[in-house]
């Protein structure tokens, strides 16, 4: 019952688009969204440039989403994003991290950003991106705050918020989870996968947020 199937931190295309065919063929309605982990100067592990990728991204037929997490953190990937041209044909996401960690007695911590994290996600959503989310060092609260933020951001400017643009952009999914949220931004949350095969405290944690108003898990 998915209607959307994320590959998330990956660092190529490689072979996906064959898969992103092959899912498509049996799912036509199935939403396909990759992204890609980068770092602040915007390469993946495998040194290919964020634009490179988001040229590539606007050729393959199949694909809906693309987008970024994890690696970069919230200001340096507004910084990315506000000096690119967006593939016009493909929904845009951006799950940062929430910094950049340091490691504290053999422990790698985050440090507390949430208001930073929330500011420079309601500024990347200006550029046009409508599926913002956090990756990393993330947590509830910095979503609540995010949230929050956006919310404040539609309410003060209803127009199209897309490099001052004032046309809708136009998309090329027709898909009914689009439809439903045309008007707002969507809030994305990740999950980390159950430790054996019981996916019931993955569940709880899912209720749990679609009564927060979080709209993709």
């Amino acid at each position: 019952g998915a209607e959307l199937l994320l590959f998330e931190t990956m660092s190529e295309f490689g072979r996906l688009p064959e898969l992103f065919e092959q899912i498509k063929s049996k799912y036509p309605e199935t939403i396909i969204m990759v992204q890609f982990a980068i770092n602040q100067h915007g390469y993946t592990e495998k040194g290919i440039g964020y634009r490179k990728l988001l040229m590539e991204a606007s050729t393959i037929p199949n694909l809906d989403v693309v987008g970024f997490n994890c690696g970069v953190g919230p200001g340096h990937l507004f910084r990315l994003l506000s000096e690119v041209e967006f593939p016009s044909n493909l929904v845009l996401s951006a799950l940062p991290n929430a910094g950049y960690p340091n490691t504290s007695s053999g422990r790698i911590v985050f440090l507390e950003n949430k208001e930073y994290f929330a500011t420079k996600l309601a500024e990347i959503a200006k550029l046009g991106v409508h599926l913002l989310g956090g990756c990393c060092g993330t947590d509830p609260e910095y979503i609540r705050l995010m949230s929050q933020k956006l919310s404040e951001l539609e309410e003060t400017d209803q127009k199209t918020l897309h490099r001052g643009k004032e046309e809708k952009p136009k998309t090329k999914i027709d898909n009914r989870f689009f439809k439903q949220h045309e008007n707002k931004k969507i809030i994305a949350v990740e999950l980390s996968p159950p430790f054996n095969a019981n996916p019931e405290s993955m569940m709880d944690a899912a209720n749990q947020l679609r009564k927060c108003n979080v709209d993709v898990v």
